[in-house]
Formats: structure tokens, C-alpha cells, sequence
């Protein structure tokens, strides 16, 4: 037995030593005495808090504890030796060797009575990782819930049928509802009807969609809690596989305020540009009004126009109850209204029942249910002066919240912008056909008063006169006095002039010291004859003028219109040739348009029979002018000049016949010919090698400007010259420009595309604007024109004002200038003081035949040449 008993013992691993087993165990094993000291403690403890055992035993086990976190251990271990069994488990913190602390979970086993160990047992659990994992994952969802409480977004968890399992606080908050009550089980209960059905198919889409369920922001509109309608954007998950979940997962932001800001942004911008294209006034403000009365429910919208006289006048109202208007418009100025336009920033009465200064209007105000009101003035754009008021009648006594602050802000804005322009507009109509010095009609106006008085008195067998009035020497005034003086003259004759003629006459000024008269129903040529005595009366008395006292005396000539048909140039035409007989007969005085005067428009006629056969006959010729810069007499450029030498008269001078052509149509072929002749000279000559870099300029009629085939007619001018456009110049008058500015803007725009370069010639004297400038900014040079040139050397300072103006002003918008008509040294050099670079007229050569030009030019070139 004892033999087999030993080879059973060999074939079997020997008994585990347990010492061995305690130092590789996760745990501490530890005995502690009655009175604290550890008895006790597992070769683990070197693994798990880096003692020794023997530098552990024997001491309290308080000196490895962290006192801190243990205040109670006395008490703690008095109740485990009180009562028997198994303690815990107890958070222990001790102190690794190298200070460090361990959280260890602990149970305690009292066996004191136990012989053997007489001591309290503890089993010791290194826990520190997973308790600060605990911690953390702690701390992050008191973290996550903190955030979705807080959060300004809504998170939303729903069933595949649309039930609500979990809302964020964020939905009571921000819509005012309690999305988990038995009436609001299903989110599709708070969907706005319109947006129904496509919550619905959102629904089963995100039902049949794994993940996530759209790529950007859906928007839909729900119902908040005082029953308004909120937009929100939601971002969809289907996590209905996720057992953590369980559910669709919606994000939703309220953009509400957002998208109401991004229409009312549009919704102005489109006002803004109804008002740029010319939209009327009463519908671009309907449209102002609707966009206030739509954001403040209970709220009631009217703009006044402030009068001259500084009296609001309500014009523009949608749901204004008319009997405040009418009270408005009444109330007197120190009441509310009156003092909220005394002052260029908002009056906000919070409660007119109770306002002492409503006392006027409280009643009707009261009595149509409004309670507060909110004045804003309307200041012109950029300014401080008032041109009317924003006003909003509320049904509540407060005052306007933030949002409806800046609503109101961008309309009054808004309707300032609007009605600024249709003033502006309207003075700009009214200069258009009145005189900007008088305020007389001018000549487009005169005109079409001239036909209507025809058609309407012939018809019914009354007469019309026309009176063509013309100031005797005024330029002798204008010299000597001034232009000042001789524009303050014109204002006080004009005034007088109409003073002398009946209401219902029409006093206009043609031009310079020229005026007209349109009497109806005058009483033959008697009548007439009265009337312009009546206007040289006017005049007998001196007039006062900055100071100077002038006498100034009328020619007038008079004409009758006896025919229905009567054309009113032919009838200021024929008045005009009647005035220029007054002037011969003496001066201050008047004639008649008679036979004899009816000579002189047959001569006209025949000037212009003859004028027709001139190019056929190839009586027209071109003359060249050339553009020097003044410094140093450098020709940079050509104007041609059509001159006409009629056989058995001799040159006829352009003044006259070009106005022919001009009334006749004529012009058009004219300066056709003069384009074609001009370029192909140019071109000759650069061919010879002389003036390579020579340019040609070419005055074109107001008539041209008409033809939407103007830059084909130039580019094939070109083509067949052989030049390119940089070699041409095309000249337009001011008065050309403001005929027809759209036709001109076109063809102008045409000709600068194509590569011509561009001239606005005779500038001051036409009709045209500043804004005429501006908008035809493709034009490169400004010719000053030669009235504004003569008297510089005069010392007018009237003149060299306008001149050095007119440089500033072309050097600022970009254009080169060229003075017209330059004929002494004295001219020459103001000019140059002034600052202009370039000019022609006699002093630096006449206009010359094509051949002398050349010779002119040789000559020139032969000085110069070294």
C-alpha cells in the first residue's frame, strides 16, 4: 500500500504553496486587530499599492488611509466589532507608496472571536479604473441631459406610426406645448394643414430609410402653444433597430425668426427695386403698408406727406379707419401728431387713453379700438429734414417690441426712399419742359401748348397769336453788368411778362433773351397787337437788380394762326421773322407777319431746294479744323466741317444751311457723306505715310441718334475707309443728347462697343444735365463751347467760372477737354492757367481744304523737324 500510495503521490502536481497564490491574486487579503494595527496583509499588496508586507505590518492601517475622505473610519469600525459576520463592501482610499491613491472596494468579516486570527478580515478590490470611468460616463450624461434641457434645439424620439416617446424640455420652452399628454400622442397633430402631407410621406420615408434619413434640412411649420405657427428645420435618424432607442430620432430648429427676417429682407429688396424701375407711389406704398400690417396683427399702418406749409396730409392708408384720418389731418399742431413732426426721431405714445396730449383726437381714437400709437418721421435719404410720417395705430396700449422696432425702421426708411423719388421725379419732368432760370415754359413745352391751343380754339372759330419776344441789346447788359446781373434780369422781366397777360396765356422762354407768348381767343390781330403793347409796358419802369438800375426795352414779333393745321415751328418761325422786322424798324417795338416776311420763307425754301440738289451736284465740301494741344501747338486730331459753295452765291455759311437741313431731314445724308469723305481722307493720308497717328472727328444730328442702325452705318463707313474705329471720332451736341436720351443712350452705347470714340461737343449751351453726363459716362472728351471761350479775355469772371468748372468737372468724370472757338492769346494762355489741354479755332488754324490742311501740316512738320 505505502508503495502504491507513493507513486500516486508522483504522478500528481504538488500541493500549491499559499503564500504563492496570495502575491499573484487581484486582491488584498489584510488582518487588522481590535485596535487598528495591521496583523496581516497578502504579498499582493506589493502589486496593487506598491508596499512591502514587511514594511506594512504592525502599523495602523489610518497611516495608509487618505484621512480626508475617511472621517468617519473610527466610527465605522466600532460598528463592524459590535456585531459579527461580513461588512460592506466599503470604499477604501489608500496611499500607494509613491502617494498616489487607490479607491479599493472592501468587505469586512469581524472575527475577533476567532482564536486564530482575532482580528477584523478585509478583502480589498482595486477599483480606482473603473470608478473613474464611472465618474466620467457620470458626469457626461448629467453633462448630455444639462445640454438637451438647455439646448435651444428640439430633440424629438417617435414610433414608425408617428407617436411621441420622448420630447426634450426644449419643446415646452420654445413652442409652449407639453408634447407627452394623452391629447398629443402623435406629432402629426401639431403639423400645420398645408404641411400635412408631406410631414406624412417625411414619416414614411424615415420609417423605410436606414441611418440617416434626409441629406439637408427639412422645414415644416408646427403649432405652438398660443396657437401661432413656428418654421422649423429637422434633420431625421432612424434608429428604430437601435435597442437603446428604439425610434426615429428628429432635430429641430425654430428658424421662425430667422426666416421671418430673410422675407422681410425679400420682401423690401423687391420694394427696393419696384422703386428703382419706376414703380408708382401709391402701390410701392400699398405694398409698404401690407408688409407692416402683416407682421403686427392688431396693428393699423398710414404715411403721410408732410406739405410745405408743415401740415401732414394722410394720403395712403389700407385699413385706417377713414374718420381718424380725417382727424388727423384736422388735429392741430401742438396736439401729438403736431409735436411728433416737430422732431426727427420716433414718437411712441403707449396709451393714448391716458396721454394728456391726445386730448384732440383720444375719443376717435379710442372710440375704433386703438390704444396706442407709434409715430415715425420720414427723412429725406441721408438728410435731417422731414418729408412725412409712418404712423401705426395699435388695438393694444404698449409699446413696439424689438423686431417691430426695426420692421418699422426699414419701412419708414423705405417710404422715404419712395417718395423722395417721385419728388425728384417730379422735378425733374417739371425742368424737363420749364426753363431752370425762370420757371417758364421752355420750348418742348411751348410747343406742344402752341398745338393744343390751335387744335382747341380753330376748331371752335376762335384765333390763337404767337408772340415772339426778343430783349433789345441785352448783351450789351450781360457785358457790361455781368451774366449775373443779366440772369437776375431775365427772372424780373419774366415775371413781368406774365403779370401783363391773361391767366389762361402762356409765357415761355425759347432760349437766351428770347421769349414767347401763346394768347387764345385773342380777337384777331388787334388783340394780339394790345397784348404785346401791354408786354412793352411792362417794361417802361427801370428794373432793380443786384443793386443796378436797368432799362430794358422788347422787339416782338407777331404772328396769327388761321389754319387748324398750323405747324407750331412754322408759327414761332414766322413770329420770329416778324420780330427781326421790329428789330429793323428800330427796336422796341412790334410787327406783324405779312407778305413781306412771307418773302423771306420762300428764300428759306429755295435754300433749301438748292440745299437738296448740293450733293447731288457736288456742291458740298469738307473742310478740316484742326485739335492742337495748347502747350506746345502738338496736332492731335481733325474736325471735319461741311461747307457748302453755291453756284451764283458763293459759300453759304453753315448756320445756315445746316439749320435747314436739320428742320428738313436733310442733316442725315448730309453728315453721312461728310463721314465717308472724312474717313477716307484720313485714310489717304496714313497710307502716304503722313498723320499715321492722326484722328478725324464728325459731328452727327440729334436725327442719327434715332436710327437703331447708326453703329452698322459707321462700322461699314470704317470697313470701307480701311481704318480701324480708334481712328474716329463721332461729336454729338447737348441738345442732340436730350432729345430723345433713350435713343441716344442706345446708338452711343452701340458706337462705344464698336471701338469709336465719343464727344458731348458744345457743352453748357444745350438742355442737357448733370445726369446727362453721368449716364452717357462712354463718352471720352467734352468740347467747351466757344460762347463760354470769347469772353475770357474780357475778364468776365462769369465765364472763366463756367470754363474752369466745366474742366473740373470733365477731369472728374474722366473726359478730355477741348475748348471751342480759341482766337486771342489771352484765351490761349487763361486756358492753359485753367488747366485745358487741347483746343482749335482761328488763333491756331481755321478750317482748311483737305489740300491746304496737308501743306499747313507739312509746313509745320518741317519747322519741327530737327
Amino acid at each position: 500500500m505505502t508503495d502504491q500510495h507513493e507513486a500516486t503521490r508522483s504522478v500528481l502536481p504538488a500541493a500549491p504553496d499559499a503564500e504563492a497564490l496570495l502575491e499573484h491574486i487581484s486582491e488584498i487579503i489584510c488582518v487588522v486587530s481590535a485596535d487598528g494595527l495591521l496583523t496581516y496583509i497578502s504579498p499582493s499588496v506589493r502589486t496593487m499599492l506598491g508596499w512591502e508586507p514587511s514594511e506594512v505590518l504592525g502599523r495602523p492601517l489610518t497611516e495608509f488611509l487618505d484621512s480626508e475622505r475617511h472621517p468617519d473610519y473610527d466610527e465605522v469600525l466600532d460598528t463592524v466589532a459590535e456585531l459579527q459576520g461580513t461588512h460592506g463592501p466599503f470604499g477604501l482610499n489608500l496611499l500607494r507608496v509613491d502617494g498616489t491613491i487607490r479607491l479599493l472596494e472592501t468587505t469586512v468579516t469581524n472575527r475577533l472571536a476567532d482564536p486564530a486570527i482575532r482580528g477584523f478580515v478585509a478583502v480589498a478590490r482595486d477599483e480606482t479604473e473603473r470608478m473613474a470611468a464611472a465618474e466620467l460616463q457620470r458626469k457626461a450624461e448629467s453633462r448630455f441631459r444639462a445640454l438637451v434641457r438647455n439646448s435651444s434645439d428640439i430633440v424629438v424620439v417617435i414610433d414608425s406610426n408617428g407617436r411621441i416617446r420622448y420630447a426634450s424640455p426644449s419643446v415646452e420652452r420654445i413652442l409652449g406645448i407639453t408634447v407627452l399628454g394623452p391629447d398629443a400622442s402623435n406629432v402629426l397633430h401639431y403639423v400645420h394643414p398645408d404641411d400635412l402631407e408631406a410631414a406624412k410621406q417625411l414619416l414614411r420615408l424615415a420609417v423605410q430609410t436606414s441611418g440617416e434619413v434626409t441629406t439637408r434640412p427639412f422645414e415644416i411649420r408646427l403649432r405652438a402653444g398660443d396657437g401661432s405657427w413656428r418654421d422649423l428645420e429637422l434633420l431625421g435618424t432612424n434608429l428604430l433597430d437601435d435597442p437603446d432607442v428604439a425610434g426615429l430620432v428628429f432635430n429641430a430648429r425654430d428658424v421662425t425668426d430667422r426666416r421671418r427676417a430673410e422675407e422681410l429682407v425679400t420682401e423690401q429688396a423687391t420694394i427696393l427695386e419696384g422703386i428703382t424701375l419706376g414703380m408708382p407711389l401709391d402701390l410701392t406704398i400699398e405694398r409698404i403698408l401690407a408688409m407692416i400690417e402683416r407682421r403686427i396683427p392688431g396693428g393699423c399702418a398710414s404715411i403721410a406727406s408732410l406739405d410745405p406749409d408743415g401740415v401732414l396730409r394722410h394720403p395712403w392708408a389700407r385699413t385706417f379707419p377713414h374718420a381718424v384720418l380725417e382727424a388727423f389731418d384736422q388735429s392741430p399742431m401742438d396736439g401729438a401728431l403736431g409735436q411728433a413732426v416737430r422732431q426727427a426721431y420716433p414718437a411712441i405714445f403707449t396709451d393714448i387713453a391716458a396721454d394728456p396730449r391726445w386730448v384732440h383726437l383720444r375719443e376717435i381714437a379710442v372710440g375704433v379700438g386703438f390704444r396706442s400709437c407709434w409715430c415715425y418721421p420720414m427723412l429725406v435719404p441721408g438728410g435731417l429734414e422731414q418729408i412725412g410720417m409712418l404712423t401705426v395705430m395699435h388695438i393694444d396700449p404698449r409699446d413696439p417690441e424689438p423686431a417691430e422696432v426695426e420692421l418699422l425702421e426699414r419701412a419708414r426708411n423705405l417710404a422715404a426712399i419712395a417718395v423722395e423719388r417721385h419728388r425728384f421725379e417730379g422735378q425733374l419732368e417739371h425742368q424737363a419742359v420749364h426753363d431752370v432760370l425762370t420757371g417758364l415754359p421752355n420750348r418742348l413745352l411751348l410747343m406742344d401748348r402752341i398745338r393744343h391751343a390751335v387744335a382747341r380754339c380753330l376748331r371752335n372759330g376762335a384765333d390763337v397769336a404767337v408772340l415772339f419776344i426778343d430783349l433789345d441789346n441785352f448783351k450789351v447788359i450781360n457785358d457790361s453788368l455781368g451774366h449775373g446781373v443779366g440772369d437776375l434780369l431775365l427772372k424780373k422781366v419774366a415775371e413781368r411778362f406774365l403779370a401783363a397777360v391773361d391767366p389762361n396765356d402762356t409765357v415761355g422762354r425759347f432760349g437766351g433773351d428770347e421769349f414767347v407768348v401763346v394768347c387764345e381767343e385773342v380777337g384777331g390781330e388787334e388783340g394780339a397787337v394790345r397784348v404785346s403793347e401791354r408786354l412793352a409796358q411792362a417794361l417802361d419802369e427801370p428794373i432793380h437788380v443786384d443793386g443796378a438800375e436797368v432799362v430794358v426795352s422788347a422787339s416782338i414779333g407777331i404772328t396769327l394762326a388761321d389754319d387748324i393745321e398750323a405747324d407750331p415751328q412754322s408759327l414761332i418761325r414766322d413770329a420770329d421773322a416778324a420780330m427781326y422786322r421790329a428789330k429793323e424798324q428800330g427796336r422796341a417795338g412790334h410787327a406783324v407777319f405779312e407778305d413781306e416776311l412771307h418773302q423771306r420763307v420762300v428764300r428759306r425754301l429755295d435754300l433749301e431746294r438748292a440745299l437738296r440738289g448740293a450733293l447731288a451736284d457736288s456742291e458740298l465740301d469738307v473742310h478740316y479744323q484742326p485739335v492742337v494741344r495748347l502747350e506746345d501747338d502738338e496736332v492731335v486730331g481733325v474736325e471735319a466741317l461741311a461747307r457748302w459753295h453755291r453756284p451764283g452765291e458763293g459759300v453759304v455759311p453753315p448756320d445756315r444751311f445746316i439749320e435747314v437741313a436739320e428742320e428738313t431731314g436733310m442733316v442725315v445724308q448730309i453728315d453721312r457723306w461728310v463721314l465717308g469723305e472724312a474717313l477716307k481722307r484720313l485714310a489717304e493720308w496714313r497710307g502716304s505715310g503722313f498723320g499715321e497717328d492722326l484722328t478725324v472727328s464728325v459731328n452727327l444730328s440729334a436725327r442719327h441718334l434715332g436710327d437703331p442702325k447708326l453703329s452698322d452705318v459707321v462700322e461699314a463707313a470704317l470697313l470701307d475707309a480701311g481704318l480701324p474705329p480708334s481712328a474716329l471720332s463721332v461729336e454729338i451736341t447737348e441738345s442732340a443728347l436730350a432729345a430723345d436720351a433713350a435713343a441716344a443712350l442706345y446708338s452711343l452705347t452701340s458706337l462705344s462697343q464698336l471701338g469709336v470714340h465719343l464727344a458731348i461737343d458744345d457743352f453748357g449751351t444745350g438742355y442737357a444735365s448733370l445726369d446727362y453726363l453721368r449716364r452717357f459716362a462712354m463718352a471720352d472728351q467734352l468740347k467747351i463751347d466757344r460762347s463760354f471761350v470769347a469772353d475770357l479775355d474780357t475778364g468776365s469772371t462769369r465765364d472763366q467760372a463756367i470754363v474752369s468748372a466745366s474742366l473740373l468737372l470733365a477731369r472728374d468724370l474722366g473726359f478730355t477737354s477741348v475748348a471751342e472757338g480759341v482766337e486771342t492769346e489771352t484765351q490761349r494762355q487763361i486756358l492753359i492757367d485753367l488747366g485745358c489741354k487741347l483746343g482749335q479755332g482761328f488763333l491756331l488754324c481755321p478750317p482748311l481744304p483737305a489740300s491746304d490742311l496737308r501743306e499747313w501740316l507739312s509746313k509745320r512738320a518741317e519747322v519741327a523737324r530737327p
